[in-house]
């Protein structure tokens, strides 16, 4: 029996050791850090798990992350492991399974092993987005069009200016007025607007006559044109211009944050950045300080963390305002 059960105890152990060594390898979040002109990366505490020796780094999307190495781009995931080797111009993050990639002024699309979707042959692209992707291609006159995940132009809007697509409509430009179209390229609003925003939580930012109001998806008014400017909802509320202040709504066009602030963001896991007096600090959705303006500069939270910088130091902050990571160069 004693023999038994010390096996099992033995087991238990090696279970949790084999345990701990894969969570601390599935890092949820990893951020891009410079070093001596290197770049690499660190995890929400800030230890650098990816050691700089890339030329440049960006954020990761879909379990894979951009980086430079011998001048041109490829992927690596979070093992560090290059997964795409570095043969491209520029890329685009991976989104719905797809990224963009540039060779010789060219776009194209891979897939997360480094298989073409379609090789490079379009004068520009965006990212997939609700199942399709913009692209255009140029004869002297721009050419837009929407391709599907087969690579088949499913949209083709000849010289019609248009933009990526959000919960299933894109914004259409035809003289010089905006309005949206549905995933199957017809107008489901017609272009009448001076300027238009993509549709966020069932909501569009549109200006007429210099003043911004909202439309739904029927086109239909829900928030009177009376801003001077407007982003859209996130979470919620939206940020909006009055006597050149900021402040925020919700979707009844009520006043939920004074405006009183040079800057806002959008609002990510209930924290905004905002700018009074010259320095940056962060708010919840109350109009609370959580983490009070000292900053030069300051960028969204990205799960636990946010590049910011002081007078005298930049590097990564956490949720209460403190530098868990400096940037030494």
């Amino acid at each position: 029996m004693y023999f038994y059960t010390r096996l099992l105890f033995i087991g238990l152990i090696l279970s949790n050791i084999l345990l701990s060594n894969t969570a601390s390898n599935e890092h949820l979040y990893l951020y891009p850090i410079i070093e001596n002109g290197k770049w690499g990366y660190i995890d929400e505490l800030g230890n650098v798990v990816i050691k700089p020796s890339y030329e440049a780094a960006r954020f990761f999307s879909e379990g894979l992350a951009p980086i430079k190495y011998n001048g041109k781009w490829g992927f690596l995931n979070k093992n560090n492991e290059i997964v795409i080797k570095p043969a491209f111009d520029d890329v685009g993050s991976f989104s719905e399974g797809y990224a963009k990639v540039m060779l010789n002024n060219l776009w194209g699309f891979v897939d997360k092993s480094g298989n073409y979707l379609i090789k490079p042959k379009y004068y520009g692209a965006g990212n997939f987005k609700d199942s399709l992707a913009l692209v255009v291609e140029s004869n002297e006159v721009l050419h837009y069009k929407f391709i599907d995940k087969n690579g088949k132009v499913v949209i083709d809007l000849n010289n019609k200016i248009c933009f990526d697509f959000s919960e299933n409509l894109a914004i259409i430009e035809i003289k010089n007025k905006n309005g949206f179209i549905n995933n199957k390229g017809k107008i489901v609003i017609e272009p009448q607007y001076d300027s238009a925003s993509s549709f966020s939580e069932g909501l569009a930012v549109v200006e007429l006559n210099g003043k911004n109001g909202f439309i739904d998806k029927q086109g239909k008014k829900i928030i009177d044109f009376k801003f001077y400017n407007a982003k859209n909802f996130s979470e919620g509320l939206a940020a909006v211009e009055i006597a050149g202040k900021w402040g925020y709504i919700n979707k009844s066009g009520k006043i939920i944050i004074s405006p009183k602030y040079d800057y806002v963001s959008d609002f990510s896991n209930n924290i905004s950045v905002v700018k009074i007096n010259n320095l940056y600090g962060y708010i919840n959705k109350k109009g609370t300080f959580i983490i009070k303006p000292q900053f030069v500069f300051a960028n969204q939270f990205i799960g636990p963390l946010a590049k910011a910088a002081t007078k005298d130091k930049k590097g990564y902050i956490n949720k209460k305002g403190s530098f868990i990571w400096l940037q030494s160069d």
